[in-house]
């Protein structure tokens, strides 16, 4: 990769931007629960095109799955720089806050209370797709076509990532951070689902590094309005493509216990769960309990991460 920043295509107007989405509650069972009032979302990242035998089977996924999945997807690595969580309802400042009166009664303890720290959140899911040798073809609904960022405006991808309104605000600088990280994502394999000239899907690949040798899957978004179309499962697909293409031989992403539509559609695809935490087991039992999905005997993976 060149050492010269890479910036992509960008046209004079000013892209949308919308304010950034909270994570999920620190619990397991308040991520569920949120699953009830959600739209679920899907958590990123170069030849143009999408490889698939004419006789391929059409990726299914009800309309419900496919899409609520890319309501958001923000993955939990150095391109996600929205707020992890939402803010307001929060506390005075201590200073404002006393046990007491201040000069209260003798004995009255009239110190500042101090607000106990956040409980640290638990770190997100992680899933693994390794089927490529069974990657089904992609195929959009008419009237859609499929393009890369790299024959597009970066503009285009910074529309459709705050068309979700769950991504946080994204703009020119944060895009461009992007694709100069040290994981960098790929124009060639960002693909973009256009509809009458419209940008209206998205989901990106991030390079392998030597840490972490498997590419990440991430930054998956639907437009609202086109919802329900089967494009969150079509576009991951395609970056799934991309990196069958390129060899790699495994892929990963993150994504919250509460974004059940989002791991279903991730399951439909052929990802599986992967454990790299000590909570995982727990939570992900409690995910298939909650989709009536059958539970692996056994979980892949490490608490080390990459395998």
């Amino acid at each position: 990769m060149s050492s010269e920043p890479v910036r992509a295509r960008r046209s004079p107007a000013d892209s949308p931007s919308t304010a950034g989405a909270a994570r999920a509650a620190a619990s397991v069972a308040c991520r569920a629960t949120a699953a009830n009032s959600a739209a679920g979302g899907v958590d990123s990242a170069g030849a143009a095109g999408v490889a698939g035998s004419a006789g391929a089977t059409r990726l299914v996924a009800s309309a419900g799955e496919a899409d609520a999945a890319a309501s958001a997807l923000a993955p939990a690595n150095s391109h996600d720089t929205a707020p992890d969580a939402a803010g307001g309802g929060g506390s005075a400042p201590a200073s404002c806050q006393t046990a007491g009166p201040v000069g209260g009664a003798p004995g009255e303890d009239t110190r500042p209370s101090v607000a106990a720290p956040p409980e640290p959140q638990p770190p997100q899911l992680r899933m693994q797709f390794r089927a490529f040798a069974s990657l089904q073809a992609v195929s959009l609904p008419p009237g859609y076509t499929l393009a890369t960022l790299a024959e597009r405006d970066l503009d285009d991808w910074i529309a459709v990532l705050n068309a979700t309104g769950r991504l946080g605000a994204w703009d020119l600088a944060r895009a461009e951070r992007c694709l100069n990280d040290p994981r960098p994502v790929v124009p060639a394999g960002t693909y973009l689902v256009m509809h009458r000239g419209r940008p209206v899907a998205t989901a990106c690949t991030v390079l392998p590094t030597p840490a972490e040798p498997r590419h990440e899957l991430g930054w998956v978004a639907v437009d609202p309005a086109h919802q329900g179309n089967g494009l969150a499962s079509q576009v991951c697909a395609a970056v799934l493509w991309y990196a069958r293409r390129r060899g790699w031989r495994a892929s990963i992403l993150s994504t919250d216990d509460w974004r059940l539509p989002a791991i279903r559609t991730y399951l439909k695809l052929g990802f599986e769960p992967e454990v790299t935490h000590d909570s995982h087991p727990a939570r992900w039992q409690e995910v298939h309990r909650l989709l009536a999905t059958p539970a692996a005997a056994s979980l892949p993976g490490t608490r080390g991460g990459a395998k």
